[in-house]
C-alpha cells in the first residue's frame, strides 16, 4: 500500500513540475510570435537577399569600381552580420545598417 501511494504522489508532483514547465514555454511562445522580432527579421531578411543580389549584379561586372563596390558590400555584410550574431548590436540596430549598406555611402556604415 505504501508504494501504490508513494507512486501517486511522485507521478501528480511529476505532473505539476510538467504542467509548470509547459506554461512557461508557452508564455515564452506568446512573447515572441507577439513581438516586433518576426516582422523584423523578414525586413533583414530581405535587405541581406537585395545585398546579396547587388553583390552578383557588381561582381560580374567587368568595371574594377563595380568589382570594389561588391567587394565593399560583402565585406561590411560580413561584419555587420557578425556583430549580429556576437550580440554586439541589436535586432533594431542590424535592420538599421542594413539600410544604411542598402543605400551605401562608404563612411555611413562604419560610422554607425
Amino acid at each position: 500500500m505504501d508504494t501504490v501511494f508513494f507512486a501517486v504522489v511522485i507521478a501528480l508532483v511529476s505532473a505539476v513540475i510538467v504542467l509548470e514547465v509547459n506554461k512557461r514555454q508557452q508564455a515564452k511562445r506568446t512573447s515572441f510570435f507577439n513581438s516586433d522580432t518576426i516582422p523584423l527579421l523578414i525586413n533583414a531578411e530581405c535587405k541581406i537577399h537585395a545585398l546579396i543580389v547587388a553583390i552578383e549584379k557588381y561582381s560580374k561586372s567587368k568595371s574594377s569600381k563595380d568589382e570594389s563596390e561588391a567587394r565593399y558590400i560583402q565585406q561590411q555584410l560580413r561584419l555587420i552580420t557578425q556583430r549580429y550574431e556576437s550580440g554586439e548590436i541589436s535586432l533594431n540596430s542590424y535592420n538599421a545598417l542594413l539600410d544604411k549598406l542598402i543605400g551605401t555611402q562608404p563612411d555611413q556604415v562604419m560610422n554607425y
